[in-house]
């Protein structure tokens, strides 16, 4: 990562972003999807209430982490630690300034506590339950985001506050300095990976390596899917992104993104054209497409789920032709072990990516993955998230 708050993709990822985006890959088709077998029990779904005594706090985001798993509220926290007997919950201090009063919208844990992003101004806190401790951190370029990770001692962090604050920060954890800046447009997914961090933004998937601060970005016609990422998850060697379709547009015939410099090949002059990434050097690129030099095409994309082999760093569409409810826009997945989950709206599915099979859940289950607004799995159970509930599934009764 840069240690400038103008770092190396600063005003270079929007113009990638306005135009860079391509048609969905012709992939093969992996088949339709399992069936569960005949007698098979079907799983139980338990809602669960939080706080335990008290009145019940909706809930808004839920992670699990290596030693817990957290569920957010509006102005507090609750906590289920490994080898605790039951759910804690911790009410905010919304007295600091980095900590205003809101919804909690994502967490992300580091070990001894959890970071969460809260309310419509994008506060930024700590809490730590041994200690009781709340910490903020407080930082324009952070205002209006609603995505945290932990990625070693960085913590990344979104913002939305107009066009010269849409990307994503980087602070060093413990002093809470911010060490680099990436503009971007914003940010629709994250997932921090040992020694990586992932974004879903306009038209793409962004990869970005933690130490070196070096990209590669991920069109459509790279990975298969849709235009919107809403989800991105990891388990051993896949990444999986579960998408939405739409509307968007590319350059010329073929195209290469690097980090100072977009390379696009048009066909019909045999050759390749290069041009800045910088925003104030875009004129020659301005030009060469109001001539129509460089064409762009306009395509249409499909949603659906796609996986990545970091190890051959090929793609595989589970877009299926034969499963029309496969092709359908996918919200939230979540990594159980070396499955993925993910669901749609008409559909929730198990994806085993090393052997390519999927199977197709049903149910109570099925129906309340249908209907949620993000699911996570820690402590052998799948947590589920619906508009202000929380449902528990057992993973063994899914996988």
């Amino acid at each position: 990562m840069s240690a400038s708050p103008m770092g190396p993709m600063r005003a270079r990822l929007p113009l990638i972003l306005l135009f860079a985006a391509v048609a969905a890959a012709s992939l093969p088709s992996p088949g339709s999807p399992a069936a569960a077998p005949p007698g098979a029990a079907e799983p139980v779904v338990e809602h669960v209430r939080l706080p335990a005594a008290g009145i019940p706090k909706p809930v808004t985001a839920i992670y699990a982490g290596a030693g817990a798993v957290w569920a957010g509220h509006r102005d507090a926290v609750s906590v289920l630690e490994r080898g605790a007997g039951g759910w804690r919950t911790f009410e905010a201090d919304t007295s600091l300034e980095g900590c205003p009063a809101g919804d909690v919208l994502s967490l992300a844990e580091d070990g001894e506590g959890v970071w969460f992003r809260t309310g419509d101004e994008g506060g930024t806190c700590r809490f730590t339950p041994r200690t009781g401790e709340w910490k903020e951190l407080y930082d324009l370029n952070i205002i209006g985001g609603d995505k945290i990770a932990v990625e070693g001692k960085r913590l990344y962090v979104t913002g939305e506050g107009g066009p010269d604050r849409e990307g994503v920060s980087v602070f060093d954890r413990t002093t809470l300095k911010r060490t680099g800046y990436n503009h971007t447009k914003p940010v629709t997914a994250m997932l921090a990976d040992a020694g990586n961090i992932w974004l879903g933004v306009s038209a793409g998937l962004l990869k970005i390596d933690a130490a070196s601060g070096k990209y590669r970005y991920f069109l459509p016609r790279d990975h298969g899917c849709g235009v919107r990422i809403n989800a991105i998850e990891k388990t051993g060697a896949h990444v999986l992104i579960a998408t939405s379709g739409g509307t968007t547009g590319y350059l010329g015939d073929r195209m290469e993104l690097s980090r100072d410099e977009i390379k696009v090949y048009v066909e019909k002059e045999n050759r390749w054209f290069t041009y800045a990434t910088d925003e104030k050097a875009r004129a020659p690129l301005q030009k060469d497409i109001e001539s129509g030099l460089i064409p762009v095409k306009t395509v249409k994309t499909k949603g659906g789920v796609c996986v990545l082999d970091t190890r051959t760093g090929k793609w595989k569409s589970y877009s299926s032709k034969q499963d029309i409810s496969l092709r359908g826009d996918f919200h939230a997945a979540a990594a159980a072990g070396t499955n993925f989950l993910a669901a749609s709206s008409a559909t929730a599915i198990v994806l085993d990516p090393e052997k390519g099979e999927i199977k197709r859940l049903g149910g109570k289950a099925a129906d309340v993955l249908m209907k949620s607004r993000d699911f996570t799995a820690g402590s052998g159970n799948l947590w589920i998230v619906t508009e202000g509930r929380l449902y528990r599934v057992k993973l063994s009764d899914v996988l």
